[in-house]
């Protein structure tokens, strides 16, 4: 009777315990980026080989971590080549980490109410954190590299911004968001109306040790 009761008991540990976390491999494991962020469930991690990806509007909707193999942006690029963004989340559970890459060429060109905002990655709601990202060459209407709003908690570390371009915070936009951005560099970013590098509304934003400098706009600042 003992022995049958210690049986039942291991079978019901053996039900309740969580899956183990898988890492899919890119191109070994799944072809694309999106096939690998597709097949991911939440805890996995997708880990990019060395090279650069032309993909565009991968949907974030896990909290997953994507990062390439070195763990630095210059290992992997993923060019959107103007077709879309690069990265959108825009649900309340889009909490991926995201280390190690660059995000090019991407546009907010999808349409519907989010269009134009966040040329190569939007996070409408989620807590993302985004590790040594370099931003390059994104363009939007507002926030033109990365677009943060909604109700989470975002977390930007030593990414750097550059050559951007929007109409508001052609950098990055923080609309009613809470975000601590640390050990940032953002330079040679442009807008047409607001806030060249960095453009904040209705925000609570901790900024620590960034740079900026050459960033450019007509009204209320580089």
């Amino acid at each position: 009777m003992r022995s049958l009761l210690r049986s039942v008991a291991l079978l019901s540990v053996v039900a309740v315990s969580p899956a183990a976390a898988f890492t899919w491999n890119v191109p070994g494991d799944a072809p694309t980026i999106a096939a690998a962020v597709d097949s991911a469930a939440a805890g996995d991690t997708v880990l990019i080989a060395c090279g650069t990806y032309f993909e565009h509007d991968i949907p974030l909707s896990r909290e997953i971590t994507i990062r390439s193999t070195t763990g630095a942006p210059d290992c992997v690029t993923i060019d959107a080549l103007g077709l879309g963004r690069v990265f959108i989340s825009d649900i309340p559970e889009g909490d991926a980490r995201i280390e190690g890459i660059t995000i090019k060429g991407g546009s907010a060109v999808s349409p519907g109410p989010i269009a134009g905002w966040g040329g190569g990655m939007l996070f409408f709601g989620g807590s993302p954190t985004l590790v040594r990202c370099d931003f390059q060459g994104n363009g939007a209407t507002v926030g033109g590299a990365l677009a943060l709003t909604g109700h989470g908690e975002s977390t930007v570390i030593d990414c750097t911004f550059h050559d951007n371009i929007a109409e508001h915070g052609a950098g990055v936009l923080f609309l009613s968001a809470t975000a601590t951005v640390s050990g940032c560099t953002i330079y040679a970013n442009s807008a047409d109306s607001l806030g060249g590098g960095a453009y904040a509304s209705l925000s609570f934003v901790t900024m620590s040790d960034c740079t900026f400098h050459g960033n450019s706009a007509p009204e209320g600042g580089g």
